[in-house]
């Protein structure tokens, strides 16, 4: 999904300032599964979190859900006053 906001779809465009962050982040590391922190959840968005349903079996949720643009999401209670992988 391109991030450069010149040539994107109307889609992409209607994606918030985080989401554009993520796909920014995701596109500099295509090979990972990326855990995203926002405030006190981790969060997982799109091809990732539907290969990470796959594998943990978790349900999936969704931003703007029955809308066009929804986006396949997923996340969980970081637990943000407790040391944690995701500095």
């Amino acid at each position: 999904m391109p991030t450069d906001t010149t040539s994107a779809s109307p889609a992409v465009l209607k994606m918030t300032p985080m989401l554009r962050q993520y796909l920014e982040i995701k596109e500099q590391h295509p090979g990972a599964i990326l855990f995203y922190r926002l405030g006190d959840f981790c969060e997982m968005f799109f091809e990732d979190v539907e290969k990470a349903s796959r594998v943990l079996g978790i349900t999936l949720t969704s931003r703007n859900k029955g809308d066009e643009n929804e986006v396949p999401m997923w996340h969980f209670l970081s637990c943000a006053n407790q040391p944690s992988a995701f500095p």
